[in-house]
């Protein structure tokens, strides 16, 4: 992500999973593809997770940019439905963002996180439902549009 200031940057990005040890002074992370940058990093680099002492969210992850140059998010889970001006939003948790983050959104922006709008209908059969959900079709990517 090019920024026109550098120290506006974020120093360190993550969090990200330690697959394992590399030598004696490296580990190998589980980075996104989107970071395109090589997953060996030296101990001095990697640093473990902290709680922030005052409750604020970690660094929020960077969007996937699509081929059409518009940003992905990731959708970790469905929380809830409801109705609003005539149209079923869903409440959606974004992977890597905290509770502060999550949004409403109509169906429209979720159609490439359907397996997740799925699973929260089977696990919530009474919730609000969109009309045009069709059963059995499910898509294997949770990603989508963030507005």
């Amino acid at each position: 992500m090019e920024r026109p200031v550098a120290k506006l940057s974020a120093k360190k990005i993550g969090p990200y999973k330690v697959l394992r040890k590399e030598g004696s002074h490296a580990f190998k992370l589980e980075l996104p593809h989107t970071l395109r940058v090589h997953p060996v990093f030296h101990t001095s680099l990697v640093s473990l997770k902290k709680e922030d002492p005052f409750g604020r969210d970690p660094p929020q992850p960077p969007a996937e940019v699509t081929p059409d140059g518009e940003e992905e998010y990731e959708v970790e889970k469905i929380l809830d439905s409801r109705k609003r001006r005539n149209q079923i939003q869903y409440l959606v948790h974004w992977k890597g963002y905290g509770p502060k983050s999550n949004t409403w959104e109509p169906l429209e922006h979720l159609d490439t996180a359907m397996g997740a709008v799925r699973k929260f209908h089977r696990e919530n059969p009474q919730a609000l439902r969109h009309p045009d959900l069709e059963e059995g079709v499910v898509s294997r990517a949770h990603r989508c549009r963030r507005h």
